[in-house]
């Protein structure tokens, strides 16, 4: 058992399977495999219908929410919350590079309150529940480069802690750089949240391919761009740069931006602003954009230019945005015209 974060909440549980806190200077390369079998171990039983993962899982979270101290958080033996594969807690200066990860039991690679990270050519393909391909969790100045996902959950996730827990540590993620990466995950490519309670800064993705025909993924993709929290999570997204992402056949929305995520209710501000999207050629989804802010929470400042979307099979949503710029974007074949 090692003071950890799980799904945004600090306690005590098992160790993942590698773990670092407080280090610096951490490499994790060359040309090999890191197996972490979760498909095979007791993993999924536990998250699977009768077992009793989500019973700890809604422990946990009270915990949270009643400020119960971290130190009295102690899961572990007896409990069944599953470990991330690799966790990075409090760390600086961290290289992976050229490795390849597969089958983690949850979360694969998740740097926590983390400074100066680089991942550069590195593989994620899981199956499992939750096998999220990278966490950067109150974590800032990371670069992922040159990475392919193939994951039963989001690719990239950016996160910054959970509800009250996350206010109480309140450290936003910012200054997180995404370049030249595959996404063939079930959910988001490059997501924000749903636990960013601390805030999400500055994140810059560009040149980026989505389910293509040389990495095809065991699911369709749902969302290349997903931007999730909700009143109960409240925190702030202020900053998301997309470019030139290419794609095909998803399940759902090129681009969705969600206030209503899970559809927990609450009284915090959830704040999503300042979303640039650029240059975007996808064929093959639910529809090209959906935008689903709330009256007492409006997007601000969500700016959709030189995009072309084929083969969408609904309208666009746009719900509650205000200072919305959408210029020199098609949608099978006809341009969208917005005031």
């Amino acid at each position: 058992v090692v003071f950890t974060r799980w799904e945004g909440t600090e306690c005590y549980n098992y160790s993942s399977f590698v773990y670092a806190y407080g280090q610096r200077d951490i490499a994790i390369t060359g040309k090999g495999v890191l197996d972490g079998q979760g498909m095979t171990g007791p993993w999924k039983s536990w998250r699977d219908p009768g077992g009793n993962a989500l019973i700890d899982q809604a422990e946990l979270r009270r915990m949270g929410t009643e400020g119960v101290p971290v130190a009295e958080r102690v899961f572990g033996d007896g409990h069944h919350l599953r470990p991330n594969m690799i966790q990075f807690y409090d760390c600086r200066n961290i290289l992976m590079r050229d490795i390849t990860l597969l089958e983690p039991p949850m979360w694969t690679i998740h740097p926590v309150l983390c400074r100066n990270v680089t991942l550069r050519d590195v593989d994620v393909i899981g199956r499992i529940n939750n096998s999220d391909g990278v966490d950067p969790e109150c974590t800032s100045d990371m670069l992922i480069t040159g990475c392919r996902f193939h994951t039963e959950d989001d690719s990239i996730a950016v996160k910054s802690g959970r509800d009250e827990d996350g206010h109480r540590v309140g450290v936003p993620s910012e200054n997180i750089v995404i370049r030249d990466c595959v996404f063939s995950g079930r959910w988001g490519g490059v997501a924000v949240g749903s636990e960013m309670s601390g805030g999400v800064r500055n994140v810059f993705a560009e040149d980026c391919r989505i389910n293509p025909l040389d990495f095809p993924g065991r699911y369709n993709p749902r969302h290349p761009v997903f931007i999730k929290t909700n009143k109960k999570r409240g925190g702030f997204v202020d900053g998301v740069y997309i470019r030139r992402f290419t794609g095909r056949e998803i399940d759902r929305d090129c681009i969705y931006l969600t206030t209503r995520y899970g559809n927990q209710q609450g009284s915090r501000p959830a704040v999503i602003r300042n979303v640039r999207i650029e240059d975007m050629v996808h064929d093959g989804a639910r529809r090209a954009i959906n935008l689903e802010g709330l009256a007492s929470d409006p997007f601000t400042g969500v700016h959709i230019e030189r995009c072309t979307f084929t083969r969408m099979a609904n309208p666009e949503i746009i719900d509650h945005v205000r200072d919305l710029t959408i210029r020199r974007v098609t949608v099978n074949g006809t341009e969208v015209v917005h005031p």
